[in-house]
């Protein structure tokens, strides 16, 4: 056990040093080109990369996880999913080609079948690196893993801000995603591959795809879901609300990077080898939980309140209008970033058909609701809904979990959930009151910040949820050690 947390506290050490100086670079990356682009822009690239968004979810197909998850993944498995993840996506990537066209037409925008079929490059270069990224994690190496991640953006984002400098416009934002990928390609070249013989193997592909299929799918509709306002928005509204939208996830997912990496990643890969003993596995399921929250909740927090100034100060005054779509975006992350810790569940104990059929209950319903919205056209309704379907799905995703492993205590995640969302509010309120009563300028934003952090943290020390002092000192103790 104290090999395992010595292990978990290791490699989250790498991942988040990683994550922080890949999220700070992000940070750089997207203020330059939101400063010299427009949302428009951003609005054309995220409709072509939804459509290669869902290819990748095939040539994936969950099986990087099952590798991961399986204690004895031999060099045929390896190979045998690595042949599969590129004639799969050799495949996709030529219907995209075909369909170009027609998406084009559909949507009036020029050039932009040039733009999908240039953007489905990224499909055949991630087949290259997925297994051995995955193998990567079997074994620990995050570092190894970060340091690859941190120096492709990096390589990427430098020719893409040059690129927009240069006035290539959109093109500087398609050369980020092209970039980034054959960079991860070259970098991961110089380790030896981790199977000798090139081999497809029935037995293996059979066994690693009843962990795969279901992940496959449940991540299709997932993504589709998560898409699909930006799919409408630049339909029927207009492209600058689709990047207005699109840049307002961005901003969120970047920011809550750390959190999805750990958990898929570290997590996911330190309790896959103790899946077996129930003391070990729950203590560390639920301490690791919670601390991710508490971070989730406190990013969730400082963009619904701040949302505005947020926009106004790192992109300018053009991408204020999204100040909307940012704080409705901040609140669903919070509860589609515990529906991600759940699945961790799933995934370990081998249920993914559960993943499957619960995101089909719950995005069946949401998209009939959501299809009804549409039709009012009324974008506010739209995004409530989206944020009532949110915590619903999570309700669903915790108690079907909890079915599956059976906690010491049933209530206790949850409790933990719902007393910081608890906090959130309330401090919200605070900080709409403030806001109301009192004309603030820069440095008073600044200390408001500081002030309703220390509140926020003070507020769950007292409901016995975090102490940041303790979890602090518990975690440098386990570094030292």
């Amino acid at each position: 056990m104290r090999s395992l947390q010595k292990s978990l506290v290791n490699s989250l050490k790498w991942n988040i040093i990683g994550q922080i100086f890949t999220f700070f670079l992000s940070f750089i990356t997207n203020f330059l080109l939101a400063r010299i682009l427009l949302p428009k822009d951003f609005g054309v690239v995220a409709i072509a990369t939804f459509l290669v968004s869902i290819s990748k979810v095939f040539i994936e197909s969950g099986l990087s996880g099952a590798i991961i998850r399986k204690p004895d993944a031999s060099e045929r498995d390896l190979s045998t999913i690595f042949i599969f993840n590129f004639v799969i996506s050799v495949v996709l990537y030529t219907i995209l080609f075909i369909l170009s066209p027609l998406i084009e037409d559909f949507y009036n925008v020029n050039n932009l079948s040039l733009y999908i079929k240039t953007l489905g490059i990224i499909l055949i270069l991630n087949s290259f690196y997925i297994i051995q990224n995955a193998h990567f994690q079997k074994l620990l190496q995050f570092k190894k893993i970060v340091t690859y991640n941190f120096f492709s953006f990096l390589i990427a984002s430098f020719i893409a801000v040059v690129l927009a400098f240069n006035n290539y416009g959109i093109w500087a934002l398609i050369s980020l995603h092209i970039l980034n990928s054959l960079t991860l390609v070259i970098l991961y070249s110089f380790n030896p591959p981790p199977f000798k013989k090139i081999i497809f193997c029935k037995k293996s592909f059979s066994s690693l795809y009843g962990f795969g299929f279901f992940t496959t799918f449940s991540s299709i509709i997932n993504t589709s879901y998560a898409n699909v306002f930006e799919l409408y928005l630049g339909k029927s509204i207009s492209l600058s609300d689709a990047g207005l939208f699109s840049q307002c996830k961005k901003i969120i997912d970047n920011s809550l990077g750390i959190i999805r990496s750990n958990s898929h990643g570290v997590l996911f890969s330190v309790l896959s080898k103790i899946q077996n003993d129930k003391i070990a596995f729950d203590y560390l399921y639920s301490q690791s939980v919670r601390i991710f929250s508490v971070i989730v909740g406190l990013i969730s927090m400082i963009f619904f309140n701040f949302s505005e100034e947020i926009l106004f100060l790192f992109y300018g005054e053009k991408w204020i209008t999204g100040s909307f779509y940012l704080k409705i975006l901040s609140l669903v992350s919070f509860f589609t970033m515990q529906e991600t810790f759940n699945r961790i569940l799933f995934k370990i104990f081998n249920r993914t058909e559960n993943i499957f059929y619960i995101e089909l209950i719950t995005k069946s319903i949401s998209f009939l609701v959501i299809i009804y919205m549409f039709y009012l056209r009324n974008i506010e309704n739209i995004m409530i809904s989206f944020l009532i379907l949110s915590i619903l799905s999570y309700f669903l995703n915790y108690f079907i979990s909890r079915r599956i492993f059976k906690a010491t205590s049933i209530y206790t995640d949850l409790l933990n959930t719902l007393k910081v969302f608890f906090v959130i509010v309330f401090i919200s309120l605070i900080s709409y009151y403030a806001k109301f009563q009192l004309q603030f300028f820069l440095f008073h934003y600044i200390l408001m910040i500081i002030s309703l952090v220390i509140v926020y943290f003070w507020t769950l020390s007292i409901l016995r949820v975090f102490n940041l002092k303790r979890e602090i000192f518990l975690f440098v103790k386990n570094v030292k050690d």
